[in-house]
């Protein structure tokens, strides 16, 4: 297994774990409401949750063109660990989740975007 599919595969299980951790918050905050409610609360963590997860699919999915240093490979799961980290670790839900808006979900969408452009065509 080389670096791409690894550091895929550890970002999203690090993006899982930050899953789970929504749900559990929405199940926790909705305790004694109709289920509607908590099914937005759900609905919400799992579209949270696409962006997180792209450059995952695209690191685990795709062979690359050309050779990318592995810091750069392993970018993806640091960032998502560090904001992973800042989630748990806040004391406040705007300290939480505003460093998650601002840098981690457009670093998310970017790398994979990059990663999906330098990607190795299929030559038929």
């Amino acid at each position: 297994m080389n670096q791409y599919k690894k550091a895929g595969l550890a970002g999203a299980l690090i993006s899982l774990i930050y899953f789970f951790y929504n749900i559990y918050l929405a199940f926790k905050i909705t305790q004694g409401f109709p289920f509607s409610e908590t099914l937005s609360e759900i609905l919400t963590a799992i579209f949270a949750q696409i962006p997180l997860l792209l450059p995952a699919i695209v690191l685990v999915l795709f062979t690359f063109k050309k050779k990318i240093s592995n810091w750069v490979i392993w970018l993806y799961p640091a960032v998502i660990t560090i904001g992973l980290l800042n989630v748990l670790l806040s004391d406040d839900a705007l300290s939480a989740g505003l460093p998650m808006i601002i840098f981690v979900y457009p670093f998310c969408v970017i790398y994979a975007v990059i990663l999906f452009l330098l990607r190795k065509k299929s030559e038929n």
